[in-house]
């Protein structure tokens, strides 16, 4: 587990009454509210805005599970449920966070295994579960493993059991245009959920003579649109994307980083409201520093990456299917968990 205080706090304007939710319910009165969930994509400066629906995000819940929930449990459902939907913050006490962020990577999904769609669909199992449910799914990559349009149907459908607002990064086994035909999304985004920002970078480095490319770099136009997204905005910020940054002793992982790793980082220096940054690429569970704050590496859902001390195999595909869950509390301090689910 590792927590950390952001140097800003969420900027929240008070309601001036309580929410009203699904099936009447109300939200207690001093709740937050900032703008509501939304998603804006970089193309042509075009902005593409997805509403979060109080009834969405309850739907999973059927007749005979709402009768085995405790009065307590339901008006908790109701009230985030309600916060989502209209982007307010979550007050401290009685929840005690604003967002929790289901954060995946490297699902690969076509991998030469086999095994792919299964430990993918484990992971979606566990959040699906989840009572709440995270607010929001990250997915920091490596989405299909060979960028093949087939692999895209399948993470697409995967994708699309998540009801909720959702972003995915390009990672060095994806094909830009397989990936954008096949998922609909832009590899430049800014999602706003709950008053965080989540602004979405493409790392991925095209195929050279049909070779893929396995070091990441973001380029000076992508650097110079991240500055001006950070710079207008001054709300708490997640910057995701495919490769690590800088090493992270893995040996090997560390010689296909982000080759820009120190021009992002003078970036990010500039803008004390970022508070964290989420990547995959390293199928590993972990956690370190750049620019100033943590550095969260999301796991790996197809294996997972060891380092040459350890007496296990390199690419261990044997390894249970890993992820973060990132705890937002409502004074901007981020705690994280990871999961190792186990397999049958």
């Amino acid at each position: 587990m590792v927590s950390f205080q952001p140097a800003l706090h969420p900027q929240r304007v008070p309601l001036s009454g309580g929410l009203t939710g699904a099936a009447g319910q109300e939200g207690p009165a001093g709740s937050y509210a900032t703008r509501g969930s939304r998603a804006t994509s970089s193309s042509g400066g075009a902005a593409r805005e997805r509403q979060v629906g109080v009834g969405v995000l309850l739907e999973p819940f059927t007749k005979q599970r709402w009768e085995t929930l405790s009065p307590g449990r339901i008006r908790r459902l109701f009230y985030r449920a309600t916060v989502l939907a209209t982007g307010a913050g979550l007050r401290r006490g009685r929840l005690g966070l604003m967002l929790v962020i289901a954060h995946v990577s490297d699902t690969h999904f076509g991998d030469d295994l086999g095994a792919a769609g299964g430990r993918a669909a484990a992971v979606m199992d566990h959040l699906l579960a989840m009572e709440p449910r995270p607010d929001v799914l990250v997915v920091t990559g490596d989405v299909a493993d060979h960028g093949l349009p087939h692999e895209y149907d399948e993470a697409r459908a995967w994708l699309d059991r998540w009801a909720g607002p959702r972003e995915v990064c390009l990672g060095n086994h994806d094909v830009r245009a397989a990936f954008a035909a096949g998922l609909g999304v832009d590899p430049n985004a800014v999602l706003e959920v709950g008053g965080v920002r989540f602004v979405m970078l493409d790392s991925l480095v095209d195929a050279v003579d049909g070779r893929r490319v396995d070091e990441g770099s973001l380029g000076h136009d992508q650097l110079a649109w991240l500055e001006e997204q950070l710079a207008a905005d001054g709300r708490p910020t997640y910057v995701c994307l495919h490769h690590p940054p800088l090493t992270i002793n893995l040996e090997l992982m560390d010689p296909f980083r982000l080759l820009d790793g120190e021009a992002l980082a003078a970036v990010l220096t500039r803008h004390p409201h970022v508070v964290a940054t989420l990547v995959g690429h390293a199928h590993t569970m972990g956690v370190t520093s750049f620019a100033g704050r943590p550095l969260l590496i999301g796991g790996g859902v197809v294996s997972a990456v060891t380092a040459d001390s350890e007496r296990l195999p390199q690419l261990w595909y044997g390894a249970p299917p890993s992820f973060a869950l990132h705890l937002v509390d409502d004074d901007g301090r981020v705690t994280t968990h990871w999961r190792a689910l186990p397999q049958s």
